[in-house]
C-alpha cells in the first residue's frame, strides 16, 4: 500500500511538472493531464486509508493534494451554480454541436431543432459553433446576418462562427495533418473592431473501449502521442497569428484539454478565462462516462471586462454550450 500510495502521489505531482514543463521527447505524457480528477480521487483514497491506521504514510497523499491545489489554477469556482446574466455588453457562445446531430447520433430527429431552439432563446450576440453543418445556416441566418464558416474545399471539419454585428474581415488558420482548424472574424461593434477566434484543437477520435486494448494498448498511446503532439503545434498556431491581431481578442473553442494541461496554459496565456472570474462550480463541457471534464472555453485579452459567465448543463451534443457577456473596458 505504501508503493501504491507513494506511485499515485507521483503522478499527480508529475502533472504539476507537466503543466509548467511539458517534456519535449514525450508527447503522451501530456495526456495524464486528463487523468488528474481521478488522480486526487485515489489521493484522496489513501489519505483516509493512512489516517484510519494513524500512519505517518499519510503525508505522502497530502503532500501531492496540496502541491496540486497550488498548481492547478481554475478547477472549481465556488458561487451560484447558475449566475445570472449581467445586463449591458454583449454575449458570446461557444458551443460544439456534433453537426447539430446530422448523423443521428443520439436517435432523435429533433436533435437540430432543440439546439436551434435553444441559441434562439438564449439569444447571444456571437456564436462560435465547432462541428457545425451547414445545413443550419439557412435558420441562424434568420437573426444573425453576418457570418464566416469553413470553407467546403478546405476539407476541414466545419466550423463558424456568426454575429448579429458586422464582420469587416475573417480567415482560417489551418492546421497541417488535421481536419480540426480554426477559424477568426474582426467584428465590428459600434465603432469598434474586435477579433473573434473559433478554434477546435485536434480529437481523439477513440470511437470504443475496443480501441484501447488494441495491439496491448501501444495503439492508443500512439494516438495520445500523436495527438499531444498536434495539440503544441495547434496552439502554438494560434498564438503565433492572434499575437499579430491590431484588435483586441476573444478565443472561444472546443480545446479538447482540461485545464490541468500545458496546452491550456499556453493558450490562457495573458487572457482572462471568463469561467475563472465569473463562473461557478465544476464548469463542466463535456462528460466521460460520467466523469465532468472542462474542456471548452472562451479567453478573453485584458481589453475586456467580463460581466458574466454561464455553463448549460443541455444535453444536445456531447458537448455543454457555454456563453459569456463581456464588455470593451471603458465603453
Amino acid at each position: 500500500m505504501v508503493w501504491l500510495t507513494a506511485v499515485f502521489a507521483f503522478l499527480l505531482l508529475l502533472t504539476c511538472f507537466l503543466y509548467y514543463y511539458p517534456i519535449g521527447p514525450l508527447p503522451f505524457l501530456d495526456s495524464l493531464s486528463s487523468l488528474v480528477p481521478m488522480l486526487w480521487v485515489a489521493n484522496g483514497f489513501f489519505v483516509l486509508w493512512w489516517l484510519l491506521l494513524f500512519d505517518r504514510a499519510v503525508l505522502i497523499p497530502v503532500l501531492a493534494l496540496g502541491v496540486s491545489f497550488l498548481a492547478f489554477e481554475n478547477f472549481y469556482r465556488f458561487g451560484a451554480e447558475t449566475p445570472p446574466v449581467s445586463e449591458g455588453g454583449f454575449k458570446v457562445m461557444s458551443y460544439n454541436a456534433r453537426s447539430f446531430s446530422l448523423f443521428s447520433w443520439r436517435k432523435n430527429e429533433n436533435t437540430r431543432d432543440s439546439i436551434l431552439a435553444f441559441i434562439k432563446r438564449e439569444d447571444p450576440d456571437i456564436i462560435c459553433l465547432q462541428e457545425y453543418s451547414y445545413q443550419t445556416r439557412k435558420t441562424l441566418l434568420r437573426d444573425y446576418p453576418f457570418y464566416t464558416e469553413t470553407p467546403v474545399e478546405a476539407n476541414k471539419a466545419f466550423q463558424a462562427i456568426f454575429s448579429k454585428f458586422p464582420m469587416v474581415s475573417g480567415g482560417m488558420v489551418e492546421f497541417p495533418d488535421s481536419r480540426n482548424n480554426t477559424l477568426y472574424a474582426d467584428v465590428l461593434i459600434g465603432y469598434d473592431t474586435i477579433r473573434v477566434y473559433n478554434v477546435h484543437l485536434q480529437s481523439y477520435r477513440i470511437g470504443s473501449r475496443r480501441f484501447l486494448l488494441r495491439d496491448y494498448g501501444t495503439r492508443f498511446l500512439g494516438r495520445l502521442s500523436a495527438v499531444a503532439a498536434l495539440h503544441r503545434q495547434q496552439a502554438a498556431l494560434i498564438r503565433k497569428h492572434l499575437a499579430q491581431s491590431p484588435y483586441p481578442v476573444l478565443v472561444c473553442g472546443d480545446f479538447n484539454s482540461a485545464p490541468f494541461s500545458n496546452v491550456y496554459r499556453q493558450m490562457k496565456a495573458g487572457f482572462q478565462d471568463t469561467y475563472a472570474g465569473r463562473g461557478a462550480g465544476l464548469g463542466t463541457t463535456y462528460s466521460l462516462k460520467g466523469i465532468p471534464y472542462r474542456i471548452d472555453y472562451i479567453l478573453a485579452d485584458g481589453a475586456f471586462e467580463v460581466l458574466a459567465h454561464r455553463n448549460y448543463q443541455v444535453r444536445l451534443s456531447d458537448h455543454y454550450p457555454l456563453m459569456a457577456t463581456l464588455a470593451l473596458k471603458g465603453k
